[in-house]
Order: C-alpha cells, then structure tokens, then sequence
C-alpha cells in the first residue's frame, strides 16, 4: 500500500531501492512472522508483491538491492530475474557481516550475507568506485617526482600467462646494467631477461612491446637470484572498482550496527541491524549526490542514517523514503532518524503514517448498536467506500427491507 501510494509522484525517479527484507531461515533468527504454515511460499509471495511495485518506482538508470542470506538466496535471485531480466543482473556480493559466526548454525558458522544487484536497464546502469581506505593507501610506499607508487611484476602470472595463450606478449627484454637503461632490441653489453617463472616455466610478460616502450620510464629492473627481475610502477590510485567480495572490521553488524543502535539509547528493540559503513558504502557505488533512495524495509533507519552521514561528507543532497510496517517504527525507527538530525545534520524529515480507508467503515461497522445506524452506514458506503467487486450493491438494497425488518 505504501508503495503504490507512492508511485504517482515518484514512480521512474529513484535512483536505488535498497531493501533489507526479513530473511526465512530455518533457525532462530526467522525474523519472518507472516505465515509459518507456508513459510517458503508466503515469503516468495510477500517479495514478489513488493519487488513488483518496487520496480515502477526506478528510473531508468536506478538500481534495485536486496540483502538476504544462504537460505533463499537461489529463490529470491529467480523471482529478481524473472522481474527485472537475467540480463539487467549486475553483481551477487558477499559481505561478511558476523566475523565469528553464527553459533545457532547447525553446520557451518554462517558469518556472511550476499546482496543482489539489478539495473532497471543495464543499458543505462554506471555505478561508481569506491575510495581506497587508510590501509590501502599505504601500499604505495614508493616516491618519485610523479607520484607515489609500488611496484609490480611485469611477469604476468595465473590464467593466460603461457607462450601457447598469449605468444605476442613472449619476448625478450634487454638491460644494460651500467647505463641503467632497457631495450627490445639486442645492443651489445646487454643482458638478456625473458618472463621465466618458478620451475623454469616460460611465461609472457602484462605489457606488449608498443606499451613497454611507450612508459619504458615505468619499469625498474632489480637483481634476482636468477639474474634479473623487471617490475613496472603501479602508481597511486585514489579509487578502486567495487569487488564482489567485501570483508573488513567496518562491515561488522555487531560493532557497527547493534552497538551503534544502542548508543542512541531508544525505548524499542530491534534485531539484526546492518553496519552504518555497509550502508554508506552501497550508497557510494550505486546513488549521486542529488538522489532519491527509498528502503521499503526501513528496520532501525541505518539507510535514512547512511544517507545523512553521506551527504554531510560530500556535500550532497540526497534524499531518502523509508517504509516500515512493524510497530518499532515509533519508538526505533523514527527516533534513530530525529536523533541523528538533531545532532549532526539539522536537515529534517516528514513522518507520516498511511490514511485508514475502508478501515474506517470497518470501525464505524463494528460500534453500531442498531439496524438503523447499519442501513444509514450502507448508504453512505455505496457513495464514498471503495466496494470489492464481489460486492453487489442490488443484492444488498433488494435484501435491505428484510434486514430491517429483523428484531
């Protein structure tokens, strides 16, 4: 209902909808509670009816995540396919959330959880990099009048890294020691150096010939216990291409998502928060500064309370729309958001609950003490009540005066 009601104004202008949905484990950590007679099917039918109005909200170039772990993973990413297309599929991450594991686990300790990525139309999807932390950046450990960098093998290894795969890339390199300086053509006083791996077996070197020569300033050789080793200088990035794998103690949901829950010291409980930094970094690969997030399982708010912190680092303006059914909406959900404004943004936020409809006849229906108020109220629902088509309003007013005449 939320989401349909929210689709004459935004429907094709949110850039990412990210949800994080009840999982439907068969454990203790079944957060699902809607209908345990069916459980599979009543999840796939509750995804399916929320992903359907999901999808309409997108723009063309939005991008649509599901959280979810091992046990629905292969079910969830058949229903994502057949409603988005196999092809508009982009990226499955594996995030490891609980580096201890899960101890409730049967088997193995589960200490991941994946999120499925689709484009509305892969056509227009771009998402962006990510910026190298503190520890990564310390890697370039190498200076010159550049840049920072360090150095790699020119000796390309793994798949691909023989002769009878990649002939082009198998010549020699020749180094004059004493003037320091390399060649691809044999010069007298030159050493000779081939891309010979462990075990002497011949490899190819990353580079072709026009490229070496091109940033022949970017090779270094250094002496080997096989005679000479050619490195080329990796230099200094400040962003990196997401990868699908994401591990690191700021992933942590304990550290950074329980405990962080309860510092903001809120009356309701709520289980399972993301990290904050999970959050933040999603919003970096998949939104721009200016867009519209809606999380249609908006739990503790973590992805209203990433976009805050966000926007506050890059000066960004993005918005978000957060849905939430279960009752902790008022005493964690909402309360996370106010607090989190009040102390670092000053931005604001409207909050709002969905308008009774039909509900209220229901109400109106149930305090009635007499026919004649139950007549009065059919009168005025046959002009104002939105009737399910199984309803036949003749049937009623045919059957009316035999209602009434009733004791």
């Amino acid at each position: 209902l939320a989401l349909a009601s929210l689709k004459k104004e935004f429907a094709g202008k949110v850039k990412l909808i990210y949800i994080d949905p009840p999982y439907n484990p068969d454990s203790a950590a079944n957060t699902f509670s809607y209908n345990n007679s069916f459980n599979h099917t009543s999840w796939l039918s509750f995804m399916k009816n929320r992903t359907d109005q999901a999808k309409k909200l997108l723009a063309n170039d939005g991008f649509y995540c599901v959280a979810i772990d091992h046990y629905e993973i292969f079910y969830l990413g058949v229903l994502c396919d057949e409603i988005f297309g196999r092809e508009n599929r982009i990226g499955v991450i594996a995030v490891e959330t609980n580096p201890g594991g899960r101890s409730d686990s049967e088997f193995f300790a589960t200490s991941n959880e994946y999120f499925l990525i689709y484009a509305k139309d892969i056509a227009h999807a771009k998402i962006n990099n990510l910026s190298l932390d503190q520890k990564e950046l310390l890697v370039y450990n190498l200076e010159d009048n550049i840049s920072k960098y360090k150095l790699v093998p020119l000796r390309r290894t793994g798949s691909n890294s023989t002769p009878d795969k990649r002939p082009n890339l198998c010549f020699p390199i020749y180094y004059d020691v004493k003037q320091n300086k390399i060649y691809l053509e044999k010069k007298q006083g030159t050493t000779e150096i081939m891309p010979m791996g462990s075990e002497s077996i011949m490899h190819v070197w990353r580079w072709s010939k026009e490229k070496i020569l091109k940033s022949i300033n970017d090779i270094e050789i250094k002496k080997s216990k096989n005679g000479y080793a050619v490195f080329v200088k990796d230099r200094i990035k400040f962003e990196k291409k997401p990868k699908t794998l994401w591990y690191g103690s700021k992933y942590d949901a304990s550290s950074h998502g329980t405990k962080l829950l309860q510092s903001f010291d809120l009356d309701g409980k709520f289980s399972y928060p993301k990290s904050l930094y999970l959050m933040k970094d999603i919003l970096k690969i998949l939104t721009n500064k200016d867009s519209i997030v809606i999380d249609y399982h908006a739990g503790s708010g973590t992805t209203a309370h990433a976009v805050l912190e966000l926007n506050k680092e890059d000066e960004g303006s993005r918005r978000f729309i957060l849905c939430e059914q279960m009752e902790y909406v008022e005493t964690v959900t909402k309360e996370r958001i106010r607090k989190v404004i009040e102390n670092n943004s000053g931005d604001e936020f409207v909050y709002m609950e969905l308008a009774k409809w039909n509900e209220e006849w229901i109400e109106k229906i149930e305090r009635a003490k007499t026919g004649k108020e139950l007549a009065k109220l059919w009168d005025e629902m046959k002009e104002t009540a939105f009737l399910s088509y199984k309803v036949d309003p003749k049937t009623i007013n045919a059957n009316a005066k035999d209602f009434a005449d009733l004791s």
